[in-house]
């Protein structure tokens, strides 16, 4: 009986390592609203166990992603960016 109860008691205090939680960095490309801005850390934290920091300031689009015959940014891009 000793040793069933010892054998529990490891069972019970052993714990299992969790995974580290994701690290995210947000940097926006142009000036956003603050609504949004919370609106998107509560998503990402909703959504992914992490912690997330905003990077201050705002980053330029690439000029390589600047598709001209359809006036727009490409995501790949800007993605790789």
């Amino acid at each position: 009986m000793q040793i069933i109860s010892l054998f529990l008691s490891l069972l019970v205090s052993f714990s299992v390592p969790t995974k580290p939680l994701l690290k995210i960095a947000v940097l926006y490309f142009s000036a956003t609203d603050q609504n949004l801005k919370a609106a998107l850390m509560q998503q990402i934290t909703a959504t992914y166990p992490c912690t997330v920091t905003e990077i201050k300031g705002i980053a330029g689009m690439p000029a390589a992603a600047y598709y001209k015959p359809r006036n727009r940014y490409r995501a790949p891009v800007v993605l790789t960016y």
